[in-house]
């Protein structure tokens, strides 16, 4: 009686602790500096996982590479969504973040991010930035502050 309370007990704390698992969430980082690209992906991998907002799928480096695969196919210079949806699909992400770096305005670093749904196929949230950036701290600043406002509720 007491083996089958026990394992009762750890089935239901295995479940409870499955459903308040974050969420599943894959970063794909967009620009024509790769350097700086590398070190905005990995500042929004620490932004979204430092206060257990999201869980990063591991396989980041497969995912972008198969981005890129199609990106390079294409001549628009965009990637489709419906793309970057299903190759989320495949590393299990429940989430894509998606940020890019325009072309520079008026001497200003206008940044475009969002939050695409894997399981619904829409924009869940939708960001843009501009400002001055100098240095990698300023770029850092950017990136945290972006990060803010698309985790700014729990509705996702």
């Amino acid at each position: 009686m007491k083996k089958i309370l026990v394992l009762l007990a750890g089935i239901f704390m295995l479940v409870s602790s499955r459903a308040q698992e974050a969420p599943k969430i894959a970063v794909l980082v967009y620009g024509n500096n790769s350097g700086v690209n590398e070190f905005i992906q990995n500042e929004l991998i620490t932004a979204f996982t430092d206060d257990g907002t999201y869980i990063v799928c591991e396989r980041q480096e497969e995912f972008i590479a198969l981005i890129n695969k199609e990106h390079s196919f294409q001549q628009s210079g965009m990637v489709d969504d419906r793309y970057i949806i299903q190759m989320a699909k495949k590393l299990g992400a429940e989430y894509v973040c998606c940020f890019k770096m325009l072309d520079i305005v008026f001497g200003e670093q206008p940044i475009a991010a969002r939050i695409l749904s894997v399981e619904k196929g829409t924009v869940v949230r939708s960001v843009q930035w501009s400002g001055v950036m100098n240095s990698m701290n300023d770029v850092r600043a950017a990136v945290k502050t972006i990060c803010r406002k698309m985790t700014r509720s729990s509705d996702l």
